[in-house]
């Protein structure tokens, strides 16, 4: 729940919202307006601080209004100028039920509608229902893959299903596309063709998932099963974004190093060396073969080709801590600095990065120009000199210096 201030423990009337992180920016749970209950997700920018209305997110029944009242990038607006999350939740339940009033009341779908949409449960087995809402527009299906993994996708009935096609939403690097014959499809053909569509992505999942359980994955914070990125610690403040392709995991993928620049050279080095002689191979085989023991081979997964390229593993939660190799501003204690339109944040993949770094080799802190320059000002003891304020370093008082 929320403060009065705006922490994480007062209540606004007609919510209930619990952390679901450790650092208490994550909150989720349920709002109420005129009697009906949305799920619904928010993110605040820094802990205690503004809501980032651009990561809101609710489930498909509260999507579906604001979608169709074509209420949702003015909401967006509206909310991002909110203060606090208490004042973020109370606005969001102001529109919501203003939307809510002046919405034409739809009637109840036929009795047949629902005959058929229990019987075509009993079909699939109820033991796939995840959730189904209310008046039974809505619901959830959830099957598991080859290799036990969980996958839920999301189908919104149309009042004159199944004449029509229901809406499906799912968790895919790639859009569900569903084949549907109009009268004749039922439930079990949309589970038929999700279970389908996973199939082409069992690799990728088998090399995502390698990558999470053995190293410290920094971005993305809240992993879904639709992203085929991942940024892993290499060392303290360094760390490498993979961009993998979908349908080939095991190749070399596209890399970018964050971090402090004198301490990835080593890095840079060894990765390229082994993604140029994956890709020289082809043409050069058999005389390359001999000479480049690192070569990217496509028959590992990522992680082992990785660890060939730097000649050591990667640090992982088994061997080190989170925060001791984390590459996030010591200041503002992120990684993706907010941008003015209110994206970026701790999971979003714009924003600026803490690529100032203080030049004490026993520190290293790496920081947002923006925080470093705003604590610089804030320090009785800072100068500034045509654009630039030199002060101390807030981890070890070494000088440093930030450009406005």
């Amino acid at each position: 729940m929320f403060r009065d201030d705006g922490g994480p423990t007062a209540a606004v009337r007609g919510s209930a919202l619990l952390p679901c992180n450790a650092t208490c920016t994550e909150y989720c749970g349920f709002i109420e307006a005129l009697g009906r209950q949305f799920r619904i997700k928010i993110r605040l920018k820094s802990p205690g601080g503004q809501v980032d209305a651009e990561a809101f997110a609710c489930d498909a029944e509260l999507s579906q209004i604001l979608t169709s009242a074509g209420a949702l990038p003015a909401l967006r607006l509206r909310l991002a100028q909110t203060p606090d999350p208490a004042s973020f939740v109370a606005e969001l339940q102001d529109v919501l039920q203003r939307l809510l009033r002046a919405a034409p009341q739809s009637a109840p779908a036929p009795a047949a509608y629902y005959s058929r949409l229990v019987a075509e449960i009993d079909k699939v087995g109820w033991e796939h229902l995840v959730t189904i809402s209310e008046r039974l527009s809505h619901l959830q299906l959830r099957v598991s893959d080859a290799a036990g993994r969980h996958h839920v996708i999301g189908v919104t009935m149309p009042p004159d299903y199944p004449r029509t096609a229901p809406t499906c939403v799912a968790d895919l690097p790639a859009p569900f596309a569903l084949q549907w014959r109009a009268g004749q499809s039922s439930l079990a053909d949309v589970l038929g063709q999700f279970r389908a569509a996973l199939a082409p992505f069992l690799p990728l999942w088998e090399v995502l998932d390698d990558l999470d359980a053995h190293t410290h994955v920094l971005e993305p914070e809240h992993r879904s099963r639709a992203i085929a990125q991942r940024r892993v610690a290499l060392a303290p403040h360094c760390s490498l974004s993979l961009a993998l392709n979908p349908l080939a995991p095991r190749a070399a993928p596209e890399v970018r190093f964050l971090g402090a620049q004198a301490s990835l050279a080593p890095f840079k080095a060894a990765v390229r060396c082994a993604l140029w002689a994956q890709a020289s191979l082809a043409p050069f085989k058999a005389a390359f073969a001999a000479n480049a023991p690192r070569t990217w081979d496509p028959s590992r997964l990522l992680r082992a080709n990785l660890e060939a390229a730097l000649g050591a593993p990667l640090p992982s939660p088994a061997t080190t801590l989170r925060e001791d190799i984390s590459g996030d501003c010591g200041i503002c204690y992120q990684y993706r600095l907010a941008d003015a339109s209110g994206g970026g944040g701790s999971g979003g993949s714009s924003g600026a990065v803490p690529d100032r770094v203080c030049d004490n080799a026993r520190c290293r802190r790496p920081y947002h120009p923006a925080c470093l320059l705003a604590w610089l000002q804030g320090l009785p003891e800072s100068r500034t000199s045509f654009g630039t304020t030199f002060g101390t370093c807030p981890y070890c008082s070494e000088d440093i210096s930030a450009t406005s």
